[in-house]
């Protein structure tokens, strides 16, 4: 492991011994707040990667996912909910109930993608067990 300058996850240079091993290398062009992952090793050749941020990049998908369900269940149902509000007006044999369909809609938007979100962040949990784990210091 190299010790870094600052807390920044992403950093210029590690702090070692030979200067020329510290001077300034093609990491410091490439690294930003966005690099969480970059960390340089002692080696003058070039960066580590760590791995990716499936924690984060999971959430990411599933942001964009709900809000396309959102906006699919909207599209799909606002037909129905506009013609069934049309029918209250007039008096029918059979009750109209246009805001039980609405809430039905508003449920189900909102319901699939928090389910999903739980059972992504159950499995998660679960996965995460599988890490190996640190080694421990004297053995």
């Amino acid at each position: 492991m190299t010790r870094v300058l600052s807390a920044r996850p992403s950093v210029s240079r590690p702090i070692v011994a030979d200067s020329r091993i510290a001077s300034p290398s093609i990491a410091d062009s490439v690294a930003s707040d966005d690099d969480a992952g970059v960390y340089l090793s002692s080696y003058p050749s070039g960066i580590v990667r760590r791995g990716l941020n499936w924690r984060r990049g999971c959430f990411r998908l599933w942001v964009v996912g709900s809000a396309l369900f959102v906006v699919a269940v909207a599209a799909v149902t606002s037909y129905e909910i506009k013609t069934l509000f049309e029918q209250a007006d007039r008096s029918t044999a059979l009750p109209v109930y246009p805001w039980t369909t609405l809430m039905n809609g508003i449920g189900i938007a909102v319901g699939v993608p928090f389910i999903v979100l739980i059972v992504g962040a159950v499995l998660g949990w679960a996965f995460s067990g599988f890490k190996p784990s640190a080694p421990r210091a004297g053995f």
